[in-house]
């Protein structure tokens, strides 16, 4: 690399032939990754006009770059991540945040990527006994992350993103305002996981259609799609299967209920987990939707994309909303959850509830690890930062399921035991895979 270029790095936006390729490294494995924020036709168009504003071409560039394998940024990746997205937060402030008549839904998009950027700049995670992460380093500007998702959420309110968008505007406009709002919903969906991170966005605020599937955006076209309140109801008419990326935003929003059910669990002792009424039971329930709109179900990602002439960048989305659907039985059935929920209730715990939600955890701890190594073998991209998080979380059921089965002296526990030391091995993989991307997976690795 020249000696100019290099000691110019980080002075501006990079030549336009370096650009243009963190571009396609953005496209390839940040754009969907779950969140999908642009029609990539006219982004690259506006980009070559000059179109776009700064502060979102450098948070586009703060996102990817630590993707690109450009001599440009030999080295320097994260200096270069750091830098970028510095100044987009700057620009916000500069350009959009003094005056409340220049907002549009390119703020929304920027400051969302940077909330991103910021939380996953470097969080290292404690797993403690309510089972999801708590913060206990200040890497990783976390405060700042969910601040700027809480100011994204706030203009995508004041922009009333949460509604259908006007009709005057063209179809590609259309749909990427209305996946700019889930974006931010999945967000804070996602960063909303640890305790005391209250939600911004509520389901009963969201009255926009959800995405269509990604062919249909990206031609340009228009389609009728359900809202989160019909898709989230077992009677609701669909005229065909919701969109990938639909299907992760249900997720997400059952998500959230799960992560609520833990942090309040014990708080809510007079409604035991077994019973119809309990928000246990509701939840399960709410998991079934999954399969029940899913075409995915219980084949292999390889066996899918082979019948459905899906290539592996289209079924991301897919892959995530699965992710989810076990991540949520691993959190309702972790040993720690279950023990906390049956203590208020004695001896009038049925023997078989316990064992049945500990296998249930165990098994969709499985299913999870199987189910991303299934998609990375299928050429899947498996590299969204909360693939750690749902990694991690299976692998302390693993680990917690070997310190049981040395316990007992039997043949079956020595299986059990050998099962679990293998998804176990595959979680520290994995989080080491993840770790060259995202500093907190390699600290997760310590934690486990």
């Amino acid at each position: 690399m020249p000696t100019d270029s290099s000691n110019n790095l980080l002075s501006s936006l990079p030549p336009r032939p370096v650009l243009r390729s963190v571009i396609d490294t953005y496209f390839i494995h940040v754009h969907n990754q779950p969140y999908s924020y642009f029609h990539e036709i006219s982004f690259r168009q506006k980009l070559e006009s000059n179109l776009l504003p700064r502060c979102l071409i450098l948070a586009v560039l703060a996102s990817a770059v630590k993707f690109s394998t450009h001599e440009y940024y030999s080295g320097k990746s994260r200096e270069a991540t750091e830098k970028y997205a510095r100044e987009s937060w700057m620009s916000v402030l500069t350009d959009y945040m003094a005056s409340e008549e220049n907002m549009n839904v390119h703020v929304v998009q920027t400051v969302n990527l940077l909330a991103v950027v910021d939380y996953t700049g470097g969080t290292t995670y404690l797993f403690d006994m309510s089972i999801t992460p708590t913060n206990i380093c200040s890497a990783g500007r976390v405060s700042a992350g969910w601040l700027k998702i809480g100011l994204a959420a706030r203009i995508s309110q004041d922009l009333q993103l949460m509604r259908e968008p006007d009709t005057w505007l063209s179809y590609t406009e259309q749909e990427e305002r209305r996946r700019s709002f889930w974006s931010a919903y999945l967000v804070d969906k996602l960063i909303s996981c640890g305790k005391s991170r209250p939600l911004a966005i509520l389901d009963e605020d969201c009255h926009v259609q959800l995405p269509c599937d990604e062919e249909t955006f990206q031609t340009g076209e228009w389609k009728k799609t359900p809202a989160l309140a019909g898709l989230l109801e077992w009677n609701t008419e669909m005229v065909e299967r919701p969109s990938p990326f639909a299907l992760a935003i249900l997720m997400a929003s059952i998500f959230g209920r799960c992560t609520r059910y833990v942090h309040q669990r014990r708080h809510a002792r007079e409604i035991p987990p077994w019973d119809t009424k309990s928000e246990f039971a509701a939840i399960s329930s709410s998991l079934l939707l999954l399969e029940s709109y899913s075409t995915l179900g219980g084949r292999r990602v390889s066996e899918f994309i082979q019948n459905s002439e899906r290539t592996p960048r289209d079924i991301g989305h897919l892959v995530f909303a699965h992710t989810l659907f076990h991540l949520c039985h691993c959190l309702l059935n972790h040993p720690f959850l279950v023990r906390l929920c049956l203590k208020p209730f004695g001896s009038k715990i049925p023997a078989s509830f316990a064992s049945k939600a500990l296998q249930a955890g165990q098994d969709h701890a499985k299913q999870l690890l199987d189910l991303i190594q299934e998609a990375k073998e299928a050429g899947c991209l498996v590299e969204s930062s909360f693939y750690a998080y749902c990694i991690a979380v299976a692998g302390g059921i693993h680990s917690l399921s070997i310190s049981l089965n040395v316990m007992c002296d039997n043949s079956a526990a020595d299986r059990g035991s050998q099962d679990s030391m293998y998804y176990f091995q595959q979680t520290l993989d994995w989080l080491d895979r993840l770790g060259l991307l995202w500093a907190h997976a390699e600290n997760m690795v310590c934690l486990l």
